[in-house]
């Protein structure tokens, strides 16, 4: 892991571990090919970051609820990233 991706997992991290309004936090950080990574969450002011590197990752975010805020961020070839919010 080069140390670019490190700092950036450390500025996820602290940056969607702040908490708004007493919502949940998930942060998914993945390197490499082939990766999956999938977050469901409900309820209030929720927050959702997920960063990969690499090839043919795939990510996905769902929330149910008011006031949540979701961000896939992708490096790479042949990745996918699909956010699904309702209230």
């Amino acid at each position: 892991m080069s140390l670019r991706t490190v700092l950036l997992a450390g500025i996820v991290t602290l940056v969607g571990s702040s908490a708004v309004l007493a919502g949940n936090t998930a942060t998914i950080v993945q390197s490499g090919r082939f990766n999956e990574a999938f977050t469901a969450q409900r309820g209030f002011a929720n927050t959702s970051t997920t960063v990969q590197f690499g090839t043919v990752n795939s990510a996905v975010a769902v929330q149910r609820g008011r006031f949540n805020d979701a961000a896939i961020g992708q490096s790479g070839r042949f990745n996918s990233g699909t956010v699904l919010q309702m209230p």
